[in-house]
């Protein structure tokens, strides 16, 4: 040897790093992967932070090998002096071979690498037992002829022998030669980044830091899962005990925080030449950037070389994509840059962001063209590029990114030009801001309309078409949607599309459901021809709701999953609203379970929106429902004020208000609540001449059954048989089956019997191909009464006879209410043809069969000529000789032990008591 040869050696250099134990997670996927690594080389490369070292000494613990270990620094490239220091970090394990190499070292002849290391690995091969030299700080070594040598020792190394090479960047060896060779297994820093898991396990056990789940995963993507980032803003929280403080400090942690920033300055900053400083600071104000962006930006010509540079040094630099195209820097190393940027060269900022938006509008790149328009201040620019493109900003759904930049303009640009003020009424229709949205197309429009301006005229109408039907209003909507096709050429058949589904929902709302398939088929073919999936979605949603309104339950659940399947993460509106259907609709088959699954989809995905809809209040009303069906009954009201809150916020959308207002009356006359459901069905009470269709129809329907209840059914008969022809005619089936049952309700409340009867079964017939089951269960025991007492008449018949409904349909309503009563409802249940505790009186006896009837505790005193509380009492005694707690249990009982049977005959019901030996078997199961 020479040079070095006398150099004093540094034994700590040859020691293994310690870790405090606190701080090591267990890293099993890394560990797994070295153990199953029985190959000539490990190497191990990342920026500084990232745990190599750590994981490296962690492995080796639970490793059964025995190490020789190195840590390098600068003054470790004199070759000789190198090679030194690896025979006494080896000396312990072969002293034999080590003390003849260093024999022959000193003889007047200078020993040759090439000899030393022939002389090594012959001495290794000796070796009974597996050996790891571990090589850490590879990175400061930058003399050729050591590279050149751990070649040499590489190519011969003995198989129970590994080379592990720790670096911050790829070492110049031939690695491209180990890898197709399968010689060498790398971990580099995207495999060494803390996962989710992993971080949490350090901030929550390691650094004892009271988090919660989705501060852990702020934290996470703040740091991109860098360990050491993890570990410096883990040590600022632990400065606070209390979790809001926390929260506040974690949300203001960034490459400028002052751990961070001196971490990263010593430890990379100035190890960087100062043309590489330069490349980094101009590319800094890029969130993604490639070569050809990065040439525009510094105006020079090595983007290409740079960014391939920086990868292979560790410099924090993320590759996007596998052909290495895209990159990014880590976030916190980009606060950094552009930290030192703002304090160098502020005057180039602006520069810098004119290139990007120039850059990335003739590369098609939209979106960050407008941004960095805005970065630049360049507001001249920013609303002639959101002009320019502003329709493939809309075609994209980028409604609430065109609302942020709108409002970054001075109120001036966007009054004076109609596009923009457009522009603004679209976006503050999609968040519902009604007022803002009219004083903006007013404007469009007075400027279009003085310019005689048609094509954007129709594009006017169009928007106020969508306005229409977000407010309900489906007349309007038909209006301003025919005028917008009056004007629009054919040719536009992007446009038309949009129009044409518009209309198809407008006449969705005025029950027409024939004209609206038609018109919404158009609309759909014309979307596909213009490739507007936004409008295909849409009007195969419509679609599916037609199907829904005609009773083809199955058919529309098929086209709702179709949409789940189909629609695009960005455009989650359409999946949310298929969704909440098929909830709906499982609800309305009386499966709760799979009921709850799609509402819990759903309401997932409303969290991800970035804006309060619709679909918030729809989600809110089927709870309501699914609560009633889960027998949660303290749940229905709460959500069902929930969604009017929504509503009321959303804009009062009166479609909404009037459904809220008829479950809420409709929960309360089952509650046997009248008085309340008065009071609130008046309080909503809106007149018919300013209803639309639907909307006269659910009033009318929720007067209906308040009329019910108060046995005032006179002027309610002929309005029920009117909506239902009318619901015939148009084919809502949906629609038609509901008004039919309350129609039997309220021809039994006025005493006639067999024109209910034939209403039922009308219902019943209509409602067998799609399952319903909840449209007769969520009525209760008024519909449970007329379900037996029509099988009761008709048992000596097969229903099949009666060319109707089948039998099995029958009998699995039956069923449900069965189950209802016994499962869901009571928690005690009676057993078949059990004994009565106690004898009914023949007043407890006329009290059953009145609120069997489904009258309230009012209607009743007043048929008994008694008060209130006295039916009350009555009803308490009737609870207790039936051990039972509500009307409904009371009555289910009555019919399953044979206390309440009706005539033949076009009658009133009647009670008559039944002696244990004659209690008959439950006519539910006859």
């Amino acid at each position: 040897m020479e040079r070095g040869s006398n150099h004093p050696l540094l034994v700590t250099k040859l020691t293994i790093p310690s870790t405090a134990l606190k701080t090591i997670i267990p890293r099993m996927r890394l560990l797994y992967r070295l153990d199953a690594a029985q190959l000539p080389l490990i190497l191990v490369t990342a920026p500084a932070g990232f745990g190599k070292t750590t994981l490296i000494s962690q492995w080796i613990g639970q490793y059964e090998a025995e190490t020789a270990w190195l840590s390098l620094d600068d003054g470790d490239n004199d070759l000789f002096l190198f090679w030194r220091y690896v025979l006494k970090a080896l000396e312990g394990l072969c002293p034999a071979t080590i003390a003849q190499i260093e024999e022959q070292s000193q003889t007047v002849e200078p020993i040759s690498i090439e000899t030393l290391l022939t002389a090594l690995i012959n001495g290794l091969m000796t070796l009974q037992y597996e050996v790891q030299l571990v090589l850490d700080n590879y990175h400061h070594i930058s003399n050729p002829a050591i590279h050149q040598a751990i070649t040499f020792l590489l190519e011969y190394l003995p198989l129970h022998v590994h080379l592990v090479i720790i670096a911050r960047q790829e070492p110049p060896l031939p690695l491209a030669r180990f890898r197709v060779r399968g010689q060498m297994v790398e971990l580099r820093a995207p495999e060494l980044r803390f996962t989710l898991d992993e971080a949490a396990t350090f901030l929550l056990e390691a650094m004892r830091l009271r988090l919660r789940k989705e501060d852990i995963a702020e934290l996470y993507d703040l740091t991109d899962g860098w360990i050491a980032g993890l570990q410096l803003a883990a040590l600022s929280l632990q400065e606070h005990e209390e979790l809001p403080a926390m929260v506040n400090t974690m949300r203001a942690f960034s490459g400028t925080h002052c751990h961070v920033q001196h971490y990263l300055t010593e430890e990379v900053w100035t190890h960087l030449s100062p043309e590489m400083q330069h490349f980094l600071l101009s590319t800094s104000i890029l969130d993604n950037l490639n070569a050809s962006l990065c040439d525009s930006l510094t105006e020079q010509t090595n983007g290409r070389e740079n960014l391939e540079w920086l990868e292979r040094a560790g410099i924090f630099l993320l590759a996007l994509d596998y052909q290495k195209c895209w990159y990014r820097y880590d976030r916190l190393f980009r606060d950094l840059l552009r930290y030192y940027l703002e304090q160098q060269y502020p005057e180039r900022i602006p520069l810098l962001h004119q290139r990007a938006s120039w850059w990335f509008e003739q590369n098609g790149f939209i979106v960050d063209a407008i941004k960095h328009a805005f970065s630049a201040t360049d507001l001249e620019r920013a609303s002639g590029l959101i002009e320019q493109f502003a329709w493939s900003l809309l075609q994209l759904e980028e409604s609430t990114l065109v609302a942020t930049w709108l409002m970054l303009l001075p109120g001036h640009i966007v009054t004076e030009r109609p596009l923009l003020s457009f522009l603004s009424a679209w976006t503050n229709l999609t968040v519902t801001r009604f007022a803002e949205y009219e004083q903006a197309i007013l404007l469009a429009e007075q400027i279009w309309r003085a310019e005689d301006n048609l094509a954007m005229l129709s594009r006017v109408f169009d928007l106020r078409a969508c306005a229409a039907l977000l407010c309900g209003n489906g007349l309007q909507a038909i209006a301003y949607a025919q005028q917008a096709l009056a004007l629009l050429p054919e040719n536009e058949v992007y446009v038309r599309s949009r129009v044409f589904v518009a209309l198809g929902a407008g006449h969705i709302l005025t029950g027409e459901l024939s004209i609206a398939q038609a018109t919404l088929a158009a609309g759909y073919h014309l979307s596909q021809q213009s490739h507007n999936h936004v409008t295909q979605l849409r009007a195969a949603t419509h679609l599916a709701d037609i199907q829904l309104r005609q009773g083809h339950l199955h058919e529309a659940a098929q086209k709702y999953r179709r949409l789940l399947q189909n629609g695009s993460e960005k455009l989650l509106d359409y999946k949310i609203v298929a969704s909440l259907r098929l909830a709906d609709l499982y609800r309305e088959w009386n499966d709760s379970s799979n009921a709850m699954a799609y509402w819990q989809q759903a309401m997932q995905m409303i969290k991800c929106t970035s804006q309060e809809e619709d679909a918030i209040v729809d989600a809110y009303i089927i709870a309501a429902r699914l609560a009633w069906l889960r027998a949660e009954y303290d749940q229905v009201l709460p959500f069902l004020e929930q969604a009017e809150q929504s509503a009321h916020r959303l804009g009062g959308h009166r479609v909404f208000l009037i459904q809220i207002v008829a479950y809420r009356v409709q929960y309360l006359l089952m509650q046997g609540d009248l008085a309340a459901a008065q009071q609130i069905g008046s309080r909503y009470a809106i007149q018919q001449a300013r209803q639309e269709p639907y909307e006269a129809e659910t009033t009318s329907l929720l007067q209906a059954r308040i009329a019910i209840a108060q046995g005032a059914t006179t002027q309610t008969i002929p309005a029920l048989e009117e909506m239902v022809d009318l619901a015939c005619k148009q084919g809502r089936t949906s629609s038609e089956i509901l008004l039919l049952i309350v129609l039997a309700l309220a021809l039994r409340a006025h005493r006639k019997i067999e024109a209910a009867m034939r209403a039922l079964e009308r219902a019943l017939t209509l409602a067998e191909p799609g399952g319903y089951k909840r449209i007769f269960l969520d009525e209760g025991t008024p519909v449970l009464s007329l379900l037996t007492e029509y099988h009761n008449r008709n048992h000596r018949r097969t229903i099949q006879d009666l060319h109707t409904f089948s039998s099995s349909y029958m009998r699995s309503l039956l069923a449900a209410f069965t189950a209802k009563a016994q499962v869901a409802i009571w928690t005690l249940a009676p057993e078949r043809g059990e004994i009565l505790i106690e004898k009914l009186s023949e007043r407890e006896q006329e009290v059953l069969g009145l609120i069997a009837e489904g009258l309230s505790n009012q209607v009743v005193a007043q048929r008994l000529v008694v008060t209130v509380s006295t039916v009350k009492t009555h009803l308490n005694n009737i609870y207790t000789k039936l051990n039972v707690h509500t009307r409904l249990q009371a009555v289910t009982k009555a019919y399953d032990i044979g206390l309440l049977r009706r005539y033949d005959g076009d009658t009133e019901p009647f009670i008559r008591p039944v002696t244990p030996e004659k209690a008959q078997k439950s006519l539910l199961h006859e």
